[in-house]
């Protein structure tokens, strides 16, 4: 799954899925975002990502485009991107772990991609600083 997660507003934005992803998948996810933050009022200034070989040199050329600076973060330090590793573990804790499968095409079926765990996330989290019209605006993208 690849994801980007606006770190001012926690706004996620889930681009895809994929059982291989290759360099160009990638790239072409991020030519989709790119067109998606580009009508946004609040313009994002960095991208932080790991140092995976899956992002190219093109996926960075297509956010510097947008005026993004690239940050990638440091060998072998997870805590670096630590709203990264809070989303994956969100989605492991609060999803997979109470999920049963019982057969390979359930396995097949049930992707992250048809989880709804954003919306928990957003709901019921009283102090929460995203606004409701916020939520709404992401469910309808998101369905």
């Amino acid at each position: 799954m690849l994801f980007f997660i606006e770190i001012g507003s926690r706004r996620l934005h889930i681009t895809g899925c994929t059982k291989s992803p290759h360099t160009l998948w990638i790239a072409q996810q991020a030519r989709n975002l790119s067109w998606n933050i580009q009508d946004s009022p609040a313009r994002p200034r960095f991208l932080i990502h790991d140092r995976d070989g899956k992002f190219s040199r093109e996926f960075d050329a297509i956010f510097e485009s947008e005026g993004l600076e690239i940050i990638k973060t440091p060998y072998r330090a997870p805590d670096a991107n630590a709203h990264a590793e809070r989303v994956i573990r969100s989605i492991r804790e609060e999803c997979l772990d109470r999920i049963i499968i019982l057969q390979k095409c359930m396995q097949d079926n049930f992707g992250p991609e048809r989880l709804c765990w954003p919306w928990h996330l957003i709901e019921f989290r009283p102090k929460s600083p995203v606004s409701p019209q916020l939520a709404i605006g992401i469910l309808d993208h998101m369905q």
